[in-house]
């Protein structure tokens, strides 16, 4: 579904976007919330503070439960988010705390018992271990769904073999061949050809080290050449007979037919490495639903779908895989961002929940592996926003408590009022921009406008 179609869909069948997009957006949304809240509220156990409320949403409570232990389990109204408020905390939200016990109109200080259980009366320690404990056990939950999907069924492989080029890019230009095969890129070993992409897609203008091993040209390869040849020229005729509105025009299916012919034989390398430089240009791609993608690209294609495999795991291996995978998203998610500070890659590139709701609608129209993986990465980036030192978030807390152990002392709480309006501000800000690009790249600015104006 591209964007026209979807808000198609939205206009004039909404039950039918409320169930394909709406219903998988809240469903991995409060998901997510949870096994963070989660975190929160299983440390703080731990660390023996009383947890009072444990809300997903916001707003005004749909229904809840109220537990042995005191706590309030609650979905409310808005589900864009959720918190744990623990004894002793007047606002879930900041980070003030009550000096004592309401008592009907009156307020009596608390008890050493009660102190005992109140976070805020909590060591530093403990306050930053539960507070910690969120974005921690979002990563842990992206790791456990990667390592059992890697374990039961293998890690997606495609190979790093240029399998064409585009004429006039920088890999030609640079002396890379067809079915050269990429070992390293700024001497970054390169497994897979989403190695290659993630790289280059980061290094926009920046001159890179290739180095690569040629493929060896035997009779089977060079018959395989000719083949694709005769396929490309096929191809062609096709599309020139389209233009010029006469017979001969192939469907997409009959040119799947066509290139299913072209035999593709065991590939072998040169054991000889070839250093080479290239610089990744800048191109902006738009996917199916019109959000815009800034990155590097060095005009490689890559291999047919048909060779990719499945690179199977035993338990080990397959948590080795899915710690590295998290590490990459939150390596490559930080070099963007810090480009993004830099002025060197647009903001356009942020979302907000119409991006996310749009991914997790068609992710989830892909099948529940793809669902469960859109969730563990989505999980990932919920970790990492989260410990950003950024006040009001997981990271701001901790930041305070780190300058609170360096002092001695808290810092004055005229200064941490001023430090979250600021981080309030802040995110509001973000959240403006994302949700702005959303609406843009979505096209809804342009249908609204098309609409007023007749």
């Amino acid at each position: 579904m591209n964007t026209m179609d979807l808000l198609h869909t939205i206009v004039s069948k909404p039950f039918e976007f409320a169930r394909d997009y709406g219903g998988p957006f809240i469903v991995v949304l409060s998901l997510l919330i949870f096994v963070h809240e989660w975190g929160h509220y299983i440390v703080a156990r731990m660390c023996g503070v009383k947890v009072v409320k444990f809300s997903i949403g916001f707003g005004r409570e749909l229904f809840g439960r109220t537990d042995k232990n005191g706590t309030r389990w609650k979905f409310c109204l808005i589900p864009l988010g959720g918190y744990v408020q623990m004894f002793g905390d007047s606002d879930p939200a900041s980070a003030q705390h009550t000096e004592g016990v309401a008592e009907g109109d009156k307020v009596r200080p608390f008890t050493d018992e009660e102190k005992k259980i109140a976070f805020y009366a909590q060591p530093i320690a403990k306050r930053s271990a539960i507070v910690f404990a969120g974005p921690a056990i979002n990563y842990l939950f992206a790791i456990i769904i990667l390592t059992g999907l890697y374990w039961a069924q293998g890690e997606p492989y495609l190979p790093a073999v240029a399998a064409d080029l585009l004429e006039g890019q920088p890999a030609a230009e640079a002396g890379i061949q067809v079915d050269d095969k990429i070992l390293t890129l700024n001497g970054h070993e390169i497994e897979r050809f989403e190695d290659l992409r993630e790289i280059t897609n980061l290094s926009m203008g920046q001159e890179m080290d290739v180095e690569l091993v040629h493929v060896v040209k035997d009779a089977a390869y060079l018959k395989y050449q000719e083949q694709l040849q005769k396929f490309k020229a096929l191809q062609q005729k096709s599309e020139k007979a389209a233009k010029e509105g006469k017979s001969g025009v192939l469907t997409k299916e009959q040119l799947a037919a066509e290139l299913k012919k072209v035999k593709r034989p065991e590939l072998h390398w040169s054991d000889k490495p070839v250093h080479l430089k290239v610089t990744p240009r800048k191109i902006v791609e738009s996917d199916r639903f019109g959000f815009k993608h800034e990155m590097g690209r060095i005009g490689i294609i890559a291999p047919r779908s048909d060779t990719d495999v499945m690179k199977p795991h035993n338990l080990f291996s397959a948590i080795g895989a899915s710690l590295k995978t998290t590490w990459k998203i939150t390596s490559d998610t930080m070099q963007a961002l810090g480009q993004m500070v830099m002025g060197t890659r647009s903001t356009d590139e942020l979302g907000g929940i119409l991006r996310i709701g749009a991914y997790a609608g068609d992710f989830a129209q892909q099948g529940i592996v793809a669902f469960i993986t859109f969730a563990g990465l989505l999980s990932v980036n919920l970790g990492l926003i989260n410990i950003l030192p950024i006040p009001l978030l997981d990271g701001g807390y901790l930041a305070m408590y780190a300058m609170e152990k360096i002092r001695g002392k808290p810092l004055h709480e005229r200064v941490q009022e001023y430090a979250l309006r600021v981080g309030l501000v802040f995110l509001l800000g973000i959240m403006f921009l994302a949700t702005w690009n959303d609406l843009v790249q979505l096209k809804v600015v342009d249908y609204v406008r098309n609409l007023i104006s007749g």
